[in-house]
């Protein structure tokens, strides 16, 4: 009997610390894509104005946004932004609803597994996305460094192509 209540134990204690893994693992993820978003003003980038105009623009629609890696493996991602560099905004998604803006460029980015991530301004304007355009799974690059400095995490938002 007791051999039964300490293997049941053991099995709780796994469950949890399965649990507690995952959680540590996202909020990992949350504070490296936290601590990006905070690097925005030093960087000269705004941070998302909903009450501007000329960047929400009404003609171009929401795209539904799906992620693969270079093997062409889908890639869970909860949250990704989009950089448009005319503008000098970002724009945090919605339920992976992306706004590809046309005359600009546009870059994706998210944190995934600790991981910085994008889809450079090269990529997303080689996907050729119009206004009919509605959904759209795009090939995400993984950063080879870790990002340790903001001239650092400037260079890669400024010019990777």
């Amino acid at each position: 009997e007791n051999k039964k209540i300490i293997a049941a134990k053991l099995k709780m204690d796994d469950t949890q610390n399965k649990f507690k893994e995952a959680y540590i693992k996202e909020n990992k993820n949350k504070i490296k894509r936290d601590e990006i978003v905070r690097s925005f003003p030093i960087l000269g980038f705004g941070i998302w104005n909903c009450d501007n105009p000329l960047i929400i623009a009404t003609e171009v629609d929401f795209i539904a946004a799906t992620f693969k890696n270079k093997k062409d493996e889908k890639l869970s991602v909860d949250n990704v932004t989009v950089i448009y560099k005319k503008y000098n905004s970002v724009f945090p998604s919605q339920n992976l609803l992306v706004k590809i803006l046309p005359n600009t460029e546009n870059m994706i980015w998210t944190v995934k597994d600790e991981k910085f991530m994008y889809v450079s301004y090269d990529d997303v304007k080689n996907c050729n996305i119009t206004n009919q355009t509605k959904e759209y799974t795009f090939q995400m690059r993984t950063y080879p460094e870790k990002i340790t400095s903001v001239d650092q995490l400037r260079a890669i938002l400024l010019d990777v192509h």
